[in-house]
């Protein structure tokens, strides 16, 4: 396997070949190292890079192989986008005013990854404080994309997109509050997951952003999976967090899926009404007639009904051809002199319900 094929194993991929031995994670990240030094001054999708402390992490992750104590990630190439906090290290929020920035504390997502065995290797490009879909920066400039250098990777994770797109790391983080992990993930053709509020910690204050969720990028789902894994799950930082803890597939079900289309056959059986226009179990309908009611009543037989003055809203039933109507009918329109009684199917005559109402609907109207 050549140093290209290498850059694009999935993380999943790469982590069984440091299992089994037929990498190296020391190995590994040269490659990755290689490539970034020749890709990276035409995309710029990194802001920093750590190379020599990656290398002795690589080192130690390599003898934790050796001895069998290997991590979840053990020796795993991780780029962090250039938001979550890291101890000891600089993060910008792509910002002239946090240039020398350096964090004391470090984000939950960004401790659990670290705690799994994770090497972080690089830092990505983000627009100033990830407040664009465009990911270009008066402190880091513009950042590209590796199918086209014409055209930009989508922000604000657009720098951990761009590299995994380019092949220069297998995993990469990313955050979103309108598309910031979505939009690069589209615009380079790899796999982008927001999860729901609280799955991810977060560290205070972006956990107090109810729309504001940390989670991964990655060339295909079942690294999504892999990360997601690890990060889920409440922490103290985090109010939020969710106490359940969900454990993902990593891999697709063995068994074969299956899938069947219809193309013909007998269509579904018609009502027997005259004036009816839909088919007895074919889903939600409405007469046309003239006047149309507001209530709504199901599994009704309106054989008494001219249809004038009611609106009849057709649901599926499930009794096919024998239903004379198979719908939802409601009370009279106001000032109209037409009647009708509901009738069971054994014939008994039923008076209409009274409308429902609801509090955030005092005057029972119909929301459908």
């Amino acid at each position: 396997m050549d140093a290209t094929e290498l850059s694009f194993l999935s993380a999943r991929d790469v982590l069984a070949r440091f299992r089994d031995k037929s990498l190296s994670p020391v190995d590994y990240l040269d490659v990755l190292i290689a490539r970034t030094e020749a890709i990276n001054p035409a995309i710029n999708a990194y802001t920093e890079t750590f190379f020599d402390e990656a290398r002795q992490q690589a080192k130690a992750a390599a003898d934790r192989y050796a001895a069998g104590t290997a991590r979840a990630l053990e020796g795993l190439p991780v780029a962090v986008k250039d938001v979550h906090r890291m101890a000891g290290r600089r993060t910008t929020q792509g910002s002239l005013t946090l240039k020398d920035n350096i964090d004391t504390e470090t984000d939950p997502m960004i401790e659990r990854l670290e705690a799994a065995g994770a090497i972080f290797h690089a830092r990505t490009t983000t627009p100033e404080f990830c407040l664009s879909a465009v990911c270009n920066s008066h402190l880091w400039g513009v950042t590209r994309n590796p199918f086209n250098l014409d055209f930009g990777p989508g922000g604000s994770s657009g720098g951990s997109a761009a590299a995994l797109a380019a092949g220069l790391t297998p995993l990469a983080t990313g955050t979103d509050i309108g598309g910031s992990i979505r939009i690069p993930a589209s615009c380079c053709g790899l796999a982008g997951y927001k999860p729901p509020h609280g799955r991810n910690p977060d560290g205070p204050p972006a956990n107090f952003d109810r729309y504001n969720h940390c989670g991964f990028l990655a060339r295909d789902v079942g690294d999504i999976a892999l990360g997601q894994n690890i990060v889920s799950g409440p922490h103290p930082l985090d109010h939020d967090s969710l106490p359940d803890r969900i454990e993902l597939a990593e891999a697709r079900p063995s068994a074969k899926l299956r899938a069947v289309w219809r193309t013909g056959g007998p269509r579904p059986a018609r009502c027997g009404r005259a004036d009816c226009r839909g088919r007895a179990g074919a889903g939600q309908r409405r007469y046309s007639g003239p006047a149309r009611c507001r209530r709504r009543r199901a599994r009704e037989n309106h054989s008494g009904c001219s249809g004038r003055s009611w609106r009849v809203v057709r649901r599926g039933c499930g009794r096919g051809a024998a239903c004379n109507l198979p719908a939802r009918s409601s009370s009279l329109v106001s000032g109209s002199t037409h009647q009708c009684q509901f009738r069971s199917p054994a014939g008994s005559a039923r008076p209409p319900a009274r409308r429902q109402t609801h509090p955030r609907n005092p005057r029972g109207r119909s929301r459908g």
